[in-house]
């Protein structure tokens, strides 16, 4: 079972019109999970959740709000949801989705599949062979080493590949202006 831990975020605005003093206070909550050795199928929150998976092959979904969501060691499946995310899937054969929100992804060390979602989102492969899809928006894909393969969908992207033999997947150029940085285009 994940561990619960609650954080207290106090926002304090101070504002002058005029003579008078306005003051205005917000709370908003932020949830700590963290997962355990063993598989887990972790929830976040309505609000920004610092979600971390352990050794397991953990499902993490952070449903709304802005998360940090990190798989750690396993073959992890993480979605962000809705909100501008951030996720990590540390060791292992991973699947990042970003969901709705401009998400920033990254890879890291094994094969893995990142989907950027929705909006505007920033992808990174790993060391291995990765497939990268930024879907709708302006997006950014940086392959990263391997033989990985980039795709941009609808909007303006950009690629970047890396060390190891990159293909551009499918992509029309009247959906928007690509950029393509040390790639290779036949």
């Amino acid at each position: 079972m994940a561990k619960l831990f609650w954080k207290l975020r106090i926002t304090l605005c101070l504002s002058m019109y005029l003579i008078s003093l306005t003051l205005f206070s917000s709370i908003s909550w932020a949830v700590d999970i963290k997962g355990t050795p063993g598989p887990d199928n972790m929830k976040g929150t309505a609000t920004d959740d610092d979600i971390t998976g352990h050794n397991g092959d953990d499902i993490i979904d952070g449903l709304q709000g802005s998360d940090e969501i990190q798989g750690q060691q396993g073959n992890d499946l993480l979605n962000g949801s809705e909100g501008n995310d951030f996720l990590s899937g540390g060791t292992g054969f991973d699947t990042l989705d970003g969901g709705p929100g401009n998400d920033e992804l990254i890879g890291d060390d094994d094969r893995d599949n990142l989907f950027g979602g929705l909006d505007n989102d920033v992808l990174y492969g790993s060391l291995a062979n990765d497939v990268l899809d930024g879907g709708p928006g302006d997006d950014r894909l940086y392959g990263g080493p391997g033989n990985d393969t980039l795709r941009g969908g609808p909007g303006g992207d950009y690629f970047r590949c890396g060390p190891g033999v990159d293909r551009i997947g499918t992509f029309n150029p009247a959906d928007g202006d690509y950029e393509f940085g040390d790639c290779e285009i036949k």
